[in-house]
């Protein structure tokens, strides 16, 4: 014999609907914990003196994100004050 009731949506049942989804958020969120960002610079440096910057090679995984990259980073350098171009003599 078998059930011939309404059928009910997962929508109707909101606990089920979590138990779904609260696992599957934790598991997709743990690659971005995974990422490690490192910073090294020369502290006795002033940057202050420096006025102008050039782009060298960006080197990325995806050639696509080298512009990405410059594009990202060119409007916090001239919030800074600073200019691309040759530097000042």
């Amino acid at each position: 014999m078998t059930y011939t009731g309404p059928r009910r949506s997962l929508h109707e049942y909101p606990s089920k609907s979590l138990c779904h989804v609260g696992p599957s958020c934790v598991l997709f969120s743990i690659p971005a914990l995974a990422q490690k960002v490192e910073i090294d610079y020369d502290h006795s440096v002033n940057f202050n003196q420096y006025h102008t910057y050039l782009w060298g090679h960006v080197r990325s995984i995806d050639p696509f994100f080298e512009q990405r990259i410059r594009d990202a980073v060119d409007p916090d350098l001239q919030g800074e004050g600073m200019a691309t171009g040759a530097p000042r003599r």
